[in-house]
């Protein structure tokens, strides 16, 4: 352990969760999973400097062609500033490129930090890093989360293209990294020191554990999260046809289906859409269900660099969780979930029967996982082994 607390300067693109910072662009997965790592170094004991950007569709998808910049709160140890910059296609990555190197070198000449640190490796986040890495000879440590396939995860673009490439070139450059999955650091860095942290626990997402219900007239299914062919929305609707007419679908969300999903809410009193929740609303969505459903895709995207966070969150929540055996799904989950057979509507409603036909057993099960997530896949938890990481790649 070092004498004095390890100071991280970190760069990402956390943002306070409130309707004043929310765009089309924003993710709560990412911000949540931003929230939870800082500050679980944080309560580890780092000093941590964050620079971040805003989410925000560029010009003209947005009214925004420009971003202000400004200072925001931090919790604990934290100094946040979000940064300004040109919200223009192609102009914005180069302008908070520069925005960021400028506000970087301004944080070092404060006080030098002993590790750079950034969510994703992202053109316009880690080149400045790099540079300076390079240039003051400090570690360079990302937490890659999302390494986006063009064509799969991302439209296969010219600017999704040139962000996968340089993700590939480099990232076995660098020292070390945290990552979502055990693949990106198989396969991107292969030789490189990596510590797998597939996502975390907050505070917030503990408060979503319902009440336990004895009865009902409903069985109610909840799916919560991106309404994307790749979270098998689709799958779940036309699952509800080889269910019995009890079964209840709420589903809560934005994204690409949304209109699929509104139109079968429209015709079928059996699915109920909620539309974007927030905390309390979650909270109110999952204190309703019996269970909950994480149909991320193998055959429909490409799932090597990504994990499913939510399904943290699910487990969390005390319900029974059914589930796809996706490529990135560490074994050690495999005992607290149903998983599914394959990703066809059939399989999904098969899986949800077994759950209902068995539920003393399945709720016991779901208890066993709300304990398992607690212990082991807390933020508190997971920032002790992160920082533990970090000194060694600065000693």
């Amino acid at each position: 352990m070092t004498q004095r607390p390890l100071h991280i300067l970190f760069i990402g693109s956390v943002i306070p969760d409130t309707p004043e910072y929310r765009t089309a662009a924003f993710s709560r997965a990412g911000n949540l999973a931003q929230q939870g790592l800082l500050a679980g170094l944080d309560g580890a004991g780092a000093d941590i400097t964050v620079l971040a950007f805003q989410p925000v569709p560029a010009f003209p998808r947005s009214p925004r062609w420009w971003v202000s910049g400004q200072r925001l709160p931090g919790p604990g140890r934290r100094e946040q500033r979000l940064v300004a910059f040109i919200n223009v296609p192609y102009l914005k990555q180069v302008s908070l490129a520069c925005a960021l190197l400028i506000q970087c070198w301004r944080q070092i000449q404060r006080g030098v930090p002993q590790v750079l640190m950034s969510y994703n490796v992202n053109t316009f986040t880690s080149a400045p890093l790099l540079l300076l890495s390079r240039l003051l000879r400090l570690p360079y440590v990302p937490v890659v989360y999302d390494v986006d396939v063009p064509g799969a995860t991302v439209p296969d673009g010219p600017l999704q293209r040139l962000e996968y490439r340089w993700a590939a070139r480099v990232l076995p450059l660098l020292p070390a990294a945290i990552t979502g999955t055990a693949l990106i650091g198989r396969e991107l860095m292969p030789g490189r020191p990596t510590l797998v942290v597939e996502g975390g626990l907050g505070p917030a997402q503990q408060a979503y554990a319902p009440a336990p219900r004895t009865s009902g007239t409903t069985f109610d299914v909840v799916f919560a999260g991106a309404l994307e062919t790749y979270n098998g929305v689709d799958v779940l609707l036309d699952a509800m046809t080889w269910l019995p007419t009890h079964v209840r679908l709420h589903v809560a969300g934005q994204g690409g289906l949304r209109a699929a999903v509104e139109a079968a809410a429209a015709s079928d009193d059996r699915v109920v859409y909620h539309g974007l929740l927030d905390m309390d609303g979650l909270r109110g969505l999952y204190a309703r269900g019996d269970l909950l459903v994480n149909h991320r895709s193998d055959e429909r995207l490409d799932s090597r660099y990504v994990f499913p966070s939510k399904l943290i969150e699910y487990l969390a929540s005390g319900l029974p969780v059914v589930s796809t055996r996706f490529r990135s799904l560490p074994e050690e989950y495999l005992p607290f979930l149903e998983v599914l057979s394959d990703e066809s509507p059939r399989a999904l409603a098969a899986g949800i029967e077994r759950v209902m036909a068995a539920l003393p057993a399945a709720r016991m099960k779901a208890r066993q996982a709300q304990e398992f997530v607690r212990t082991h896949k807390s933020w508190a938890f997971q920032g002790r082994r992160i920082l533990s990481f970090l000194e060694t790649v600065v000693l």
